[in-house]
């Protein structure tokens, strides 16, 4: 009895300690991507398409993590693609792009991928969208970048 309330004892110290520090690293980083203010400022660029245009957009491109964030929030069957899968996996469907547009998604225009530059001359201007960070105490800001490949199917 004794080997087992050491046990007990063992593990509520180790899952204490464990949660203690994810919550100082949860409140000491407010810019990790867990706080990227993805739902609003998928929220906010859909209101924008939507002024535009009457379907679409098939693809979220760009970097990695507001591609992926932004995709998976806006709904309607839209796929967040970061660079390197738009340039090399094959299960991108570029007729589908060209048919319902596309929003390219960066958090510093000086990353614009120079592929989307060459394959979309008919893009958009830049817009910017800047969001609070999620679950922070602190006021500090997200950006967003985005330009609009305008659909043909439309």
């Amino acid at each position: 009895m004794e080997a087992w309330a050491d046990f007990r004892r063992a593990m509520l110290i180790i899952v204490s300690v464990v949660g203690l520090g994810t919550f100082a690293i949860a409140v000491a980083t407010p810019g990790v991507y867990l706080r990227e203010p993805a739902p609003a400022g998928a929220a906010a660029m859909r209101a924008d398409w939507d002024k535009t245009y009457s379907c679409g957009p098939a693809y979220i491109l760009g970097y990695l993590h507001p591609a992926h964030a932004i995709g998976l929030y806006y709904g309607r069957g839209v796929i967040g693609v970061s660079y390197g899968d738009y340039e090399h996996a094959q299960w991108v469907d570029r007729s589908r792009l060209r048919r319902y547009g596309a929003i390219i998604v960066e958090t510093d225009p000086r990353l614009m991928n120079p592929t989307f530059a060459r394959d979309f001359p008919q893009m958009g201007p830049p817009r910017t969208i800047a969001l609070p960070y999620r679950r922070s105490l602190q006021t500090a800001e997200h950006t967003y970048v985005y330009r609009f490949v305008p659909p043909e199917g439309c």
